[in-house]
């Protein structure tokens, strides 16, 4: 593959990065709040739109101009943009492949194990295990059941019953970071043995259990409850190490002298870029995201404004017009230091890659068993499975199975 080296100009960078932060009329946000003193009538005033709550998280929507303000009321502890959890697809071939099958002949077969299914969505005409299914509920805030891809949670559920034909199965669905929370809680309530999930989240703290999905894991876990989670996709499809900038014009070089990492796109089917640095939870280090195509020319950029109020993160979701490669830049705008980078692009290969510290929120959780991915019938690792250390040193995923 060739690489072609294009710097554009700041200014061109700017008018573009202007151009799009004003076409984003409102964000959908998690706030972290003060619970005995937050008030919802003051979020209201600024243009708080509230969706839902989780103990302290509060999930809605606020005009893009109004996030300064809304970090100066004095009950708000921090905010981070609402991302939406990325799906794992799977299969169920591997019955045998595991001897599955010799623990059914011993009579092992799942019978009085409550599971419950954490996915986006589910589409009930699509279950056929219609006698393993005891409920089925969204916790989305729009109560939308089936939301975009509802074959994704029936697909999750088919593996659990082909593994485990007896189990009993408690299917909820939910997208952002607080519906997740308010699920896992409910399932906690609902007396699971098993929370079973096969999504992760991004962007979301620095990938080291810390985040709110993956606390609520080690939650259910304290409760005698056994959460197994997926570890990812991502071990080609994410960078990480320090911001380097060796010719000192302000953009990152990811291998060499190379500040484009190449990703191929094709047609009508979106890609979701997600960047976040080790400066959580408010930073003054300000960097940017930015998408070019092979021309170099400038198809879509995330500008969040970090002067010390404002998450670590950039995100960026685009569909393309037409097939080709094109090349993701990381942009220092205002920083002291040089950061750490986490970058991870859903769900496509990019050019320079590191396997390393690509497991993802949830996978991340220390009260979880987090599943790798191998290979039938040689067993080996495949190489996007997502893989560890963690950002705290831990070691990830603990099993692998087969895709």
């Amino acid at each position: 593959m060739v690489v072609e080296l294009f710097v554009l100009p700041s200014s061109t960078i700017n008018a573009d990065i202007s151009s799009e932060i004003a076409q984003q009329d409102s964000r959908r946000i998690t706030l972290k709040v003060k619970l005995h003193d937050y008030s919802l009538n003051k979020l209201q005033e600024i243009g708080f739109r509230f969706e839902l709550r989780s103990d302290n998280l509060i999930q809605g929507t606020i005009p893009e101009t109004k996030l300064s303000e809304l970090t100066s009321l004095p009950f708000v502890l921090s905010y981070t943009f609402a991302e939406t959890a990325v799906q794992y697809a799977l299969t169920n071939e591997a019955v045998n492949h595991t001897r599955a099958n010799f623990a059914h002949s011993f009579g092992l077969t799942g019978k009085g194990v409550k599971v419950a299914v954490i996915d986006v969505g589910f589409e009930p005409s699509l279950i056929q295990f219609t006698q393993n299914v005891k409920e089925i509920r969204s916790f989305r805030f729009d109560g939308n059941i089936r939301a975009e891809n509802p074959q994704h949670g029936v697909a999750v559920a088919e593996v659990l019953v082909g593994v485990a034909p007896d189990v009993e199965l408690y299917l909820y669905n939910a997208e952002t970071e607080v519906e997740f929370v308010n699920a896992v809680d409910f399932a906690i309530r609902r007396n699971v043995n098993i929370i079973s999930t096969s999504v992760g989240f991004l962007n979301l703290g620095p990938y080291d259990g810390t985040s709110r999905p993956s606390r609520a894991m080690d939650k259910a876990m304290s409760m005698g409850i056994l959460p197994i989670v997926a570890a990812g996709n991502a071990g080609e499809s994410h960078w990480s190490g320090k911001f380097k900038d060796d010719n000192r014009n302000n953009l990152h070089e990811f291998y060499g002298q190379d500040e484009r990492n190449a990703v191929e796109l094709t047609r009508g089917e979106p890609v979701d870029i997600k960047l976040s640095w080790d400066a959580w939870p408010f930073t003054a280090h300000d960097y940017d995201l930015l998408l070019t195509d092979s021309q170099g020319r400038l198809v879509a950029v995330s500008a969040n404004a970090q002067s010390g109020s404002q998450p670590p993160t950039e995100s960026l979701k685009f569909t393309p017009s037409s097939s080709g490669t094109y090349y993701i830049e990381i942009r220092k705008t205002r920083a002291s230091r040089d950061v750490s980078i986490d970058l991870f692009v859903v769900p496509n290969f990019i050019r320079y890659f590191v396997p390393e510290g690509s497991i993802v929120h949830v996978g991340d959780a220390r009260g979880a068993i987090t599943v790798g991915t191998a290979s039938m019938p040689s067993d080996l690792i495949r190489s996007y499975s997502s893989r560890g250390p963690t950002k705290d040193g831990r070691i990830k995923p603990d099993l692998v199975a087969p895709d």
